[in-house]
């Protein structure tokens, strides 16, 4: 989330607006604002107090609703009943945003929005940078605690257990303190600068079942040059690329894994690995409305 509230500051940034950046609309300097943009999954009782404060109301719900609801009720199901009441109430009094956007139109799609002004505002690739050399290896991104990627490390580790990883390594990296089991070709690194993340020799892996949104461990190997072996819900919103090999069941997976990969010297340069962004068209509508 933290990347993605960066990338629309640039954004509004580029389009002369100061930016301030708070956690929660209570914590905001002023009484009201030209424009708000309230960012990923919050509640609808933050929607309609920040629509209070602005002319312009931007809510970038990021990922589909519906697909992340499904996905946390499935880790949480009392906690997560008691927030869709919430929501639900919070909805009765909420003023309709003047913008809504996702990062896919997979996602716009599935929570069947009938907004007029429903919009995609993909992330942006990352810069290409000069990536260190730390031999082959696989590697998982993915903090613990969003219950998809804890599904994710335990196929991973089942794949450990059948010696999948036994020649090249599996090294996982994020906040990991639900990631419990132990395996000799499996090493957890936490949180770590990008440049230990990402090696010339890579290959990331996206095992991901279920979820939402575009994934930004697809993204950023994808940007940078490196492997991605993927299921469909990781590379949603992606286009197809010789450096992206998309699964459709865990066999293909695990056959997957023993795959040659193009060498990187036979890759070409990706001009652009999304499907679909409409950022323009939110700079005009933004510009129209506050003119």
């Amino acid at each position: 989330i933290g990347r993605r509230v960066e990338e629309i500051a640039e954004f509004l940034i580029g389009l002369n607006f100061s930016v301030e950046r708070v956690q929660t609309i209570g914590h905001s300097r002023l009484k009201s604002y030209d424009l708000i943009c309230v960012c990923s999954f919050v509640n609808a009782f933050q929607l309609f107090f920040a629509s209070g404060k602005c002319s312009f109301l931007w809510f970038d719900s990021m990922d589909s609703w519906r697909l992340t609801r499904k996905s946390l009720l499935r880790d949480k199901p009392l906690k997560e009943c008691i927030k869709f009441v919430r929501d639900y109430l919070g909805t009765v009094f909420y003023k309709k945003a003047d913008i809504i956007t996702y990062c896919s139109k997979r996602d716009a799609k599935i929570d069947s929005s009938k907004h007029s002004k429903v919009k995609i505002f993909a992330p942006k690739q990352i810069p290409t940078q000069k990536l260190l050399d730390f031999g082959k290896r696989y590697v998982f991104v993915g903090p613990s605690d969003y219950y998809p990627n804890r599904t994710a490390y335990e196929y991973l580790i089942s794949l450990a257990n059948q010696n999948y990883f036994k020649n090249v390594k599996l090294h996982i990296y994020g906040m990991s303190s639900m990631y419990l089991e132990n395996h000799a070709d499996v090493f957890l690194h936490g949180v770590c600068p990008d440049r230990e993340v990402y090696g010339q020799r890579d290959t990331h892996l996206v095992p991901l079942w279920s979820g939402a949104g575009i994934k930004y461990k697809t993204l950023v190997p994808l940007s940078l040059g490196i492997r991605v072996i993927s299921t469909i819900e990781g590379a949603n919103g992606f286009l197809t690329n010789p450096l992206l090999l998309i699964c459709r069941t865990h066999d293909d997976f695990q056959t997957a894994l023993e795959t040659d990969f193009p060498k990187l010297s036979e890759v070409y340069q990706l001009e652009n690995i999304l499907e679909f962004d409409q950022r323009s068209d939110i700079q005009q509508t933004i510009l129209e409305s506050l003119d």
